[in-house]
């Protein structure tokens, strides 16, 4: 009986040795799913991170290239700007160059006419002069 007593008590003993073990295999396999989804969570932060920097990255040159179109707009009204005031300037100039042209014509003209206008007193003072001289 004691025999058998203790053939249970070490058959309890060995179940027992047995579950501990089972025991702490089990919470080997726990904490490597814990260590792994761990690891997951970091490459998913990590991911989450790289996600963000490039859009900071794309945000940074949709912002650059707004700024050089900007730039590149802000030089294109400039540059109409100029062309424009530029053509102002050289139509104001040809203006003025055809009035000083169109006064020296009539300056000209006036001096043509007063030209012919002393000729014809000199010639109606020469024809005076010669029916005078004739009577």
């Amino acid at each position: 009986v004691r025999l058998v007593r203790f053939m249970l008590v070490r058959v309890r003993l060995v179940r027992l040795m047995l579950d501990r073990v089972r025991l702490v295999r089990v919470r080997l396999v726990r904490v490597r799913l814990v260590r792994v989804r761990l690891v997951r969570a970091r490459l998913v932060r990590a991911r989450l991170v790289r996600a963000r920097l490039a859009r900071a990255r794309l945000a940074r040159v949709r912002l650059f290239r707004a700024g050089l179109a900007g730039v590149r707009l802000v030089w294109v009204r400039l540059v109409r700007f100029a062309r424009v005031r530029f053509a102002r300037v050289m139509l104001a100039r040809v203006r003025l160059v055809r009035v000083r042209l169109d006064r020296l014509r009539l300056v000209r003209v006036r001096l043509v006419r007063v030209r012919l206008a002393r000729v014809r007193l000199a010639r109606v003072r020469l024809n005076r002069l010669v029916l005078v001289s004739v009577v």
